[in-house]
């Protein structure tokens, strides 16, 4: 099932899935009693499970641009230290980062700041999917890349990077 954080992401996607239910049981239905003789109409059928599945797309389409925009102005919640993302590297490795930043994510994060008025130092990538921190004036600064736009976010959204950069940075 897809995991919703936003309570009326979750509702259409309940939605969505109550909608492909009666859809797909109601075109069965319909195509079975569609006549006196009661023989089967394939037509009704796949004509109710076609407009199912595109309302059920919508409300699906809906639910994911509202969870979308959530993540977008709320941050991602999922920067924990597990297998798929772990903070610490591996006893004998590099303190590589699993998510290098791409040159365009770069040019795009100093343009953000240039815009600002800012210098930027140093770009570090970081264990963290899509989450690099930019060095200005000393200052450590999350900024999520990969969208349009860098969003730059605040430290205290992300204590364990700063833990992350204390230890292996330095």
């Amino acid at each position: 099932m897809l995991e919703r954080r936003n309570q009326v992401a979750k509702l259409l996607l309940y939605f969505c899935y109550v909608i492909l239910g009666v859809a797909f049981i109601g075109g069965l239905t319909l195509g079975l009693a569609h006549d006196i003789y009661y023989s089967f109409s394939f037509l009704i059928t796949w004509d109710y499970w076609v407009k199912g599945a595109l309302l059920a797309g919508l409300f699906l389409f809906f639910s994911e641009l509202i969870e979308q925009m959530h993540i977008r102005n709320f941050g991602s919640e999922q920067i924990k230290n597990t297998p798929e993302n772990p903070l610490t590297p591996e006893p004998g490795t590099k303190n590589e980062s699993r998510f290098p930043i791409s040159e365009q994510d770069r040019q795009s994060v100093y343009e953000f700041y240039a815009e600002k008025g800012e210098e930027v130092e140093d770009i570090v990538s970081t264990p963290v999917k899509d989450v690099c921190l930019v060095k200005i004036g000393g200052e450590l600064r999350p900024v999520e890349i990969g969208d349009f736009k860098p969003i730059e976010r605040s430290i205290k959204e992300y204590p364990e990077l700063r833990q992350w950069y204390d230890q292996h940075q330095k």
